[in-house]
């Protein structure tokens, strides 16, 4: 099993202080958890797509996590249980144009799940090879590649175009829950004028302790 956070910079004091230990609480070997750190400032798109690239060089798949989110109690038992294929671990509703449908789905109803996803490596590689070979010479394109965001934007799009016949996972509850407002807001998204909290989240006590700690902190 392993995991691969990626995170910046202006976030590491969270992911070492907080995340990791956090995960290593449920019994996690901290030699199965990589951070993958924007030291270089590349943003967000091109660190993803760096990050997806090093993991097509290895078998099996990847537990991705983004630098700003609390785990749920049952995080371990769960990415252990749904090791195999894609598995979105966290939903928040004002991503999805459609109703959220939860299980195993088409590729198609597939959750904008970037802060908790799995990733067979081999597709993740795919992934890669899909948008340097094609979507990045696309006019289409050309607003979300000048603002090197929307890494989940093109993974969506290189899903339901070449993964269309697969399906995925989406779990319910999540298994983590996006708490940027609790660690100075949203680095990427600063206009955003809400918090973008998972639709199916049913371990607040996580999150109320993770307050609690930074407030002692």
């Amino acid at each position: 099993m392993k995991y691969m956070i990626h995170a910046c910079p202006a976030r590491e004091w969270y992911v070492n202080g907080y995340l990791i230990p956090s995960m290593a609480a449920q019994g996690i070997n901290k030699n199965d958890i990589e951070v993958w750190m924007d030291e270089d400032g590349d943003g967000c798109l091109l660190s993803c797509l760096k990050a997806f690239k090093e993991c097509g060089k290895r078998d099996g798949g990847t537990w991705h996590l983004q630098d700003d989110i609390v785990i749920a109690r049952d995080f371990k038992e769960k990415t252990e249980k749904y090791d195999s294929g894609i598995v979105c671990g966290f939903m928040y509703e004002g991503f999805e144009d459609s109703h959220p449908q939860p299980g195993s789905v088409p590729a198609l109803f597939m959750w904008n799940s970037f802060p908790c996803i799995r990733i067979p490596n081999e597709t993740a590689k795919e992934f890669c090879d899909w948008f340097f070979n094609d979507a990045r010479y696309r006019e289409s394109y050309k607003e979300w590649l000048d603002s090197n965001k929307h890494d989940d934007g093109f993974w969506h799009d290189f899903i339901t175009e070449v993964h269309y016949d697969d399906r995925v996972i989406n779990l319910k509850p999540s298994i983590a829950d996006h708490v940027d407002y609790l660690i100075g807001g949203s680095v990427v998204n600063k206009w955003r004028g809400h918090f973008a909290r998972a639709t199916f989240w049913e371990d607040e006590e996580s999150v109320n302790e993770l307050e609690k700690k930074l407030a002692a902190r």
